[in-house]
């Protein structure tokens, strides 16, 4: 096991924090020309840049950071617009701000960062498994060199998704389906595209044994699983605002309104 493990332990790593180097690089680079500037953001009226170098991470608390870091400290019933927000990520962040020092965003970076490098690993070692050393390779360094790729490293909840759904697959492809249900139902709990790895876990197991009806056991079972973290979220939702599907609705204050076909989004 350790031998199969190691090449993506190796090449998860390095790239992980080649990675994350550069982030750290480009924040500075790009705190540098505001340091000097506190007194014109006092004029205009708008919060100025961390003072210290040492903060100049505070520049990466924007956009859905801000919501995340809302529900850890202060849950759902703060604002209902935040349900729109799946709870794994929020939880982890207030289980790492509660046994660490350190403040919530901070433990929000710190979830993310980590959850970073293990979807970098999990990555490689299905990638190698499906493709190949070399296309392993080449798949971890374009996941993080991607122009999107710094999301992986903010206090987002992508690569807690991508790690989830990394393992899932990577179970799949190795037959231990309930093991594959387990990561798929935290997948559904992160975002709510997981819950489509039911669908894979159909199509993969009926793969793996042929496709034949009579070759399906008990372990087929383990597909139900797979919206468990969804559903429990519904449940949450029903019980606390009286409407299952509220994460939907409070989608619509992200201008969200629904479901809509998929080469919509393709032609807009």
């Amino acid at each position: 096991m350790w031998a199969r493990w190691r090449p993506s332990l190796w090449v998860g790593f390095w790239t992980w924090l080649a990675g994350l180097g550069l982030y750290v690089v480009a924040t500075f680079v790009a705190w540098l020309p505001y340091q000097n500037l506190s007194d014109q953001f006092q004029l205009d009226g708008v919060s100025p840049p961390p003072a210290s170098a040492w903060q100049a991470y505070q520049v990466w608390h924007q956009w859905d950071t801000v919501w995340y870091v809302i529900i850890a400290d202060l849950g759902y019933t703060y604002d209902e617009r935040s349900t729109a927000f799946f709870p794994l990520y929020p939880l982890l962040v207030r289980g790492v701000s509660t046994v660490l020092p350190i403040g919530t965003f901070e433990a929000a970076l710190l979830v993310s960062v980590l959850s970073c490098l293990a979807a970098l690993i999990l990555v490689h070692r299905l990638a190698t498994e499906v493709a190949g050393p070399a296309v392993a390779r080449r798949a971890t360094f374009y996941l993080l060199a991607f122009p999107t790729g710094f999301y992986l490293a903010a206090a987002y909840n992508e690569s807690l998704f991508i790690a989830l759904v990394a393992a899932s697959l990577y179970c799949m492809r190795r037959g231990s389906w309930w093991w594959a249900g387990m990561w798929a139902a935290y997948a559904s709990a992160t975002r709510l595209a997981g819950v489509l790895l039911g669908v894979v876990f159909a199509f993969e197991y009926l793969r793996q044994k042929g496709f034949s009806p009579r070759r399906i056991r008990f372990d087929a079972l383990a597909i139900g699983l797979v919206p468990t973290g969804i559903l429990m979220y519904a449940w949450y939702c029903a019980r606390v605002y009286g409407d299952p599907l509220h994460f939907l609705e409070a989608q619509r204050h992200w201008f969200r309104d629904g479901y809509q076909p998929p080469w919509t989004t393709v032609w807009q």
